[in-house]
């Protein structure tokens, strides 16, 4: 099994591979993210000017500055607030399958991705 890897250059471009897919994240990207393991890779690489949404009821203690006015709030994480989220202008929404049944409406704003894979176990 490939396991993901992760590039950096500079704090310019993050590159991110995943066992399904892969997405580049450039310096100028604006990212709304309902994924708060993706927040927290982000997080880690530097990368958090690049955040503009996040779900603030959501954040876990250690990811407690996302809720910083600097940051929009984009609703629940079962209910994504559609108009906060288009006003925050993401080049890039990373969702999760709790927010599956809103990917035509989140994909009308921004090019989306599930920054996981789905696997069948029979």
């Amino acid at each position: 099994m490939k396991l993901p890897t992760i590039t950096t250059a500079v704090a310019t471009t993050a590159a991110v591979t995943l066992l399904c897919s892969a997405v580049s994240a450039n310096a100028d990207q604006r990212i709304a993210t309902f994924d708060l393991g993706s927040l927290d890779t982000l997080d880690a690489l530097g990368l958090s000017e690049q955040v503009v949404g996040v779900p603030k009821a959501s954040l876990p203690t250690y990811l407690d500055q996302y809720a910083e006015e600097t940051y929009t709030d984009i609703g629940g994480l079962r209910s994504p607030d559609m108009d906060a989220i288009s006003e925050s202008e993401p080049s890039l929404i990373l969702y999760t399958g709790r927010q599956g049944d809103w990917e035509t409406e989140l994909g009308e704003i921004a090019p989306c991705l599930i920054p996981a894979c789905k696997v069948t176990i029979i």
